[in-house]
């Protein structure tokens, strides 16, 4: 997204050397990234929301060296045609000083992502595009060849598109392209159990947490999702286990704590239930599905008065919850009010 401040820049580098990925480290792997941007540039055949590319462990590392070289030649050779080549030159110059922010050497969490080349295309498009004007004044061959580019492109976009219309196809082309990646799978298992398929949801996740996820939330939130899937299938035992995992990854996971509770009420297990239900909207006090959670706990109990409570914190927060209202209905019924 956009910047809304000015960031502190030794926060951003304390940040990132957390994440355990080193200015130089993240600068080498741009010199790859690069390349691969001009690829799916040139021709889009490989494209992927979520792509997996390793960091380069050094200079010497594969093909880091070369793509570097690439990278310092082709801005040399910019600055050194800008006389005989301005569109040319420019459009490079524009491409690697709009990437720059993205590719230079403030690590960000993921090495590639295609988004980050919408500005910069502008500045490879008018460069392309001015080299290729040149040529088609010396070629009639060039013509020809440049519209079955044209004709190419259109076939890869209109596949594309339709991919995209398809949330399952899409995650499990993303999971093709990047099998090594643990968020792919994540984000298959979130589909697969939007549309019912539990037992490839389950696996799904469970692939994500074979490739070894990084720890704290991301694998908190494999173990929550994994979790809730048990829960729509009523394994309330494996459901309730694998919260306290995510909870224990990540202690700060508002929703474990919430869907932990809910999963103790169902099973009978009522003073957990109520505690980690009263964590949930402590921590997250704007969390309507808490409050509600919590509000069929104490239903269940038949603390009633608690439950109107908390049936009405969840409304208060968002007035069109249709669940938490017809539960609030019910609990006054139940306490003879109107």
């Amino acid at each position: 997204g956009h910047l809304d401040a000015i960031i502190n820049m030794a926060g951003i580098f304390a940040m990132h050397a957390k994440m355990g990925i080193s200015s130089g480290t993240y600068l080498l792997t741009q010199s790859r990234v690069v390349l691969k941007y001009f690829g799916l540039l040139f021709f889009p055949y490989s494209q992927n929301l979520d792509h997996d590319l390793p960091w380069s462990a050094g200079l010497f590392d594969g093909v880091t060296l070369p793509s570097l070289l690439v990278v310092i030649l082709l801005i040399a050779a910019a600055f050194r045609s800008a006389r005989r080549f301005p569109l040319i030159s420019f459009g490079i110059l524009w491409f690697f000083l709009t990437l720059s922010v993205s590719s230079s050497i403030i690590p960000q969490k993921d090495a590639v992502m295609e988004h980050r080349l919408y500005l910069p295309s502008v500045g490879f498009f008018i460069a392309f595009l001015a080299a290729a004007y040149g040529l088609i004044k010396h070629s009639r061959w060039f013509v020809v060849c440049a519209a079955g580019v044209v004709l190419s492109l259109s076939f890869l976009t209109y596949q594309r598109n339709a991919l995209w219309t398809d949330e399952v196809k899409f995650w499990e082309d993303v999971v093709r392209k990047s099998p090594g990646k643990a968020r792919p799978y994540t984000n298959l298992g979130l589909v697969y159990r939007k549309h019912g398929e539990y037992s490839k949801a389950i696996a799904a996740y469970e692939k994500a947490l074979s490739l070894r996820p990084p720890s704290g939330e991301p694998l908190s939130r494999i173990y929550t999702n994994l979790g809730a899937v048990y829960g729509v299938m009523r394994r309330y035992p494996a459901e309730i286990a694998l919260y306290l995992k995510a909870i224990a990854a990540d202690p700060k996971n508002y929703q474990a704590y919430s869907n932990l509770g809910y999963a103790y009420a169902l099973v009978g297990d009522y003073r957990n239930a109520v505690k980690y239900g009263e964590a949930a909207v402590k921590m997250a006090p704007r969390f309507d599905e808490a409050w509600n959670n919590l509000g069929v706990t104490h239903a269940r109990m038949e603390h009633y008065q608690e439950a109107v409570y908390a049936f009405q914190g969840a409304l208060r927060i968002n007035p069109y919850y249709k669940e938490a209202a017809s539960n609030l209905s019910l609990a006054r019924e139940k306490l003879g009010q109107s």
